[in-house]
């Protein structure tokens, strides 16, 4: 099976291999502005989720889309993300128009949960 890799019409395909699972992802960003401001995304990826993003900061230009997904790890019933202080779906497009800090973390699951 042949995959592109790199940014191909905008987007970027990524691919990650481990020993049990290839994972496959693309993702696009809209095409920006000339001389547009930029704006910091800050990402806390914690245990019990996994996604599109990871630790770190990015800045982006002004009106770039910024897909985010993420899925509960094994053990935890659900994923909970927190964009700019309130609570998000876990997966969605943020739209790069100021800084922005994003936060995911695994709801654990059975009696040590969070949202009962």
């Amino acid at each position: 099976m042949i995959l592109p890799r790199g940014f191909q019409n905008g987007c970027e395909v990524k691919l990650r291999r481990s020993a049990l699972v290839m994972l496959f992802s693309v993702i696009c960003i809209t095409a920006p502005a000339a001389g547009a401001p930029r704006y910091v995304l800050s990402s806390i990826i914690g245990e019990g989720a996994s996604g599109s993003l990871v630790n770190g900061t990015a800045s982006f230009p002004e009106g770039t889309e910024v897909p985010y997904a993420f899925t509960p790890a094994p053990g935890y019933s659900s994923v909970v993300v927190v964009i700019d202080g309130a609570v998000a779906s876990s997966s969605g497009t943020l739209t790069m128009n100021a800084h922005h800090r994003l936060w995911a973390f695994g709801n654990p699951a059975g009696e040590h949960s969070l949202l009962k």
